[in-house]
């Protein structure tokens, strides 16, 4: 995570969560300009990278289900 938490067991805060969400996605930005999708293909670090920043920001996404459920609300589905 991107930010840490007052205490190690304390869940993060929506702003903390908001703050690692937009961390994760400008780290799939910067890794995926001037790339190819042969090139991601190709390059197991950058999938693997790639994948697992995608799958902490659907994990913050899951969460504020519970943490801010009037931001979550706002966000648009996926088959929009």
């Amino acid at each position: 995570m991107a930010t840490s938490s007052t205490s190690f067991n304390d869940p993060p805060t929506a702003a903390q969560d908001l703050a690692s969400l937009l961390l994760y996605a400008q780290r799939i930005r910067i890794w995926a300009t001037g790339r190819s999708f042969a090139t991601y293909q190709a390059n197991i670090m950058l999938r693997d990278a790639t994948e697992r920043n995608f799958i902490e920001i659907g994990n913050i996404i899951h969460r504020f289900e519970r943490t801010a459920p009037h931001f979550h609300q706002q966000l648009p589905d996926a088959d929009e």
